[in-house]
């Protein structure tokens, strides 16, 4: 069997017409377009129907959504186009669909708003009208006889035809049947009959309770409403002074002392630059040497010459007095100026010198010098000598490199869940020399500049900024007034840094609601109708407006089970 569906048809006149419906098998087609598929439940709806009613349920339809959703939710679906449909309209007596105006299904979700204003149309009524049921004509309908054609009466024995009339003669005109093959009395027929009879009255009786028990569970089970309150809201703003103190473990309102993180960061860089200043080079190599007095006696010794390999000779620049059997470090300068005078002298391989005015004597082998570290400066004719200006400006670079550097340390140092007073930043630039030093020359032009450096900083907790702003104003409110935390903006600013702590300004807003009783609401809403709870909210002088969703569809009023009922607030 077929039934036709309409574009309009909703659901409730939709399973109306499978209700009436006597045929097991019943095929719904539906349109190229049908509000009947605007919401999914519908389906669902429909497939329940269907089981409760014991029937094999089919859906085709042109339109190739509708089919896959039919298919999804386990139902047989095909795609027919108009042409198909149009063919199996002449083989089939097409089914009248209702047409019954105010069957369209309506949403299921129910959404208005309650404001200040008590207008009419500030809600919004929405209506579902399940049709008027179609009246069916009454006819009536000639029963056709048909008549079936002669048989051979199994009662009797057909007589074979023989040649020879003797043998024809003798053949019997019927023959009884066998005992098992007799018919069953007429009244075992009556019975099996009325059986039959009393088990589809059964079956109907059983899928009308069962309609009923559904009905009955989707009207008083379902029904809920879901409230949404936005109460009247004030703003309080205010300014305070807070200390945050790397001492401090916990936020104390009375005190306004929340913790704080201390940060220390050092580094040491060397940079090259360029010395650009030319100048007469005429200056003397100098470095460090050890003198060995391996006599028994200590040695005396005035500003003396001291010779090296090459034969360059280097002065001491004051008098000295070795131990016998010791050493002592003394400082030496070259004779002459002169870049021949610069000696590469290491631990490794270190640079041995004589003093010439004990040659031939035992001191000249038993008195001597070492040097370990070079001896420089050294030159003449032109060369480049490191200014005042020069060094400050490759200072200048050091500082910013040396910066640049921490300050991506810092990030990678902050705890997790605080935030960095940049304000507090305190750094420090300290052991800067360059090489040559200044005011001397570099005989390329090429010299470097190191140094070192260390930054100092705090960071804190927005979070604790936010739980003091919090106490303060719940300290300030009525008992029908509450904060609201997720609404609190700040504006933090830094007064004073020491080793210590950091003083803060901090300039804080947070909104503040009135308190509803929203148990002693539930109890007042329940069973209200649509304008009774327009009503109730709009004198509400705590609610600046509301959001009310009642489901399902067919629900007019809130649920009289308070437990059905949810109201929050915000």
């Amino acid at each position: 069997m077929k039934l036709y569906i309409s574009e309009t048809q909703g659901v409730a006149s939709i399973l109306n017409q499978l209700s009436r419906s006597s045929e097991k098998a019943v095929e719904l087609v539906f349109p190229e377009q049908s509000v009947f598929f605007a919401d999914p439940e519908n389906l669902q709806l429909l497939k329940n129907q269907g089981i409760l009613l014991r029937k094999e349920l089919s859906v085709i339809s042109p339109n190739e959504h509708y089919v896959q959703l039919a298919q999804r939710l386990g139902l047989a679906a095909q795609v027919k186009t108009e042409e198909l449909l149009m063919i199996d309209e002449g083989k089939e007596e097409r089914q009248p669909s209702s047409n019954v105006p105010g069957s369209q299904e309506q949403e299921i979700e129910e959404d208005y708003l309650v404001k200040e204003s008590k207008k009419e149309g500030d809600f919004t009524k929405r209506y579902f009208d399940l049709g008027k049921p179609v009246e069916l004509s009454s006819q009536e309908t000639p029963i056709e006889i048909k008549r079936v054609p002669e048989q051979a009466n199994p009662l009797f024995h057909e007589q074979e035809e023989q040649q020879g009339d003797d043998k024809t003669d003798n053949l019997p005109l019927f023959r009884a049947l066998p005992e098992e093959e007799k018919r069953p009395p007429i009244e075992d027929d009556l019975k099996t009959a009325q059986n039959r009879v009393s088990r589809a009255s059964l079956v109907k009786v059983a899928s009308f309770c069962a309609v009923v028990l559904v009905g009955a569970f989707l009207y008083f089970y379902l029904p809920s409403a879901s409230i949404q309150l936005f109460a009247q809201r004030q703003k309080i703003s205010f300014s305070f002074n807070v200390s945050a103190q790397k001492n401090a473990s916990a936020v104390d309102v009375e005190k306004r002392v929340i913790p704080a993180q201390f940060i220390e960061i050092t580094k040491e860089l060397s940079l090259p630059f360029e010395v650009k200043q030319k100048t007469t080079s005429t200056q003397k190599a100098s470095g460090h040497l050890t003198v060995y007095n391996q006599n028994g006696t200590p040695q005396f010794m005035v500003p003396s010459r001291f010779q090296s390999s090459s034969g360059n000779i280097y002065w001491s620049q004051r008098n000295i007095n070795i131990p016998a059997k010791g050493s002592l470090d003394i400082e030496v300068v070259a004779d002459k100026p002169g870049a021949t005078y610069n000696l590469t002298c290491t631990t490794k391989a270190p640079c041995d010198l004589t003093v010439p005015a004990w040659k031939g004597s035992d001191n000249y082998t038993k008195i001597y010098g070492k040097a370990t570290q070079a001896i420089t400066g050294g030159s003449a004719g032109q060369g480049y000598i490191v200014s005042s200006q020069e060094f400050e400006s490759a200072q200048a670079n050091l500082r910013t490199e040396l910066t640049a550097q921490m300050q991506k340390e810092l990030t990678t140092r902050i705890p997790q869940g605080y935030k960095l007073l940049t304000d507090a930043n305190h750094s420090d630039l300290a052991d800067v020399t360059s090489t040559p030093a200044l005011n001397n020359i570099s005989p390329d032009g090429k010299a470097t500049i190191q140094g070192k450096m260390s930054l100092s900083t705090f960071a804190i907790k927005e979070s604790d900024v936010k739980d003091l702003v919090n106490v303060l104003v719940k300290n300030q409110l009525d008992s029908d007034k509450q904060p609201r935390p997720e609404t609190i903006s700040t504006n933090v600013k830094v007064n004073t840094v020491d080793a210590q702590r950091v003083s803060l300004a901090v300039n804080a807003s947070e909104e503040v609601a009135f308190s509803i009783n929203i148990d002693e609401l539930k109890t007042t809403l329940v069973g209200k109708s649509e304008e009774e709870v327009r009503k109730i909210l709009g004198d509400l002088p705590k609610v600046q407006s509301a959001q009310v969703t009642l489901w399902p569809f067919w629900v007019r009023s809130i649920p009289g089970n308070v437990d059905k009922v949810i109201i929050t607030v915000k």
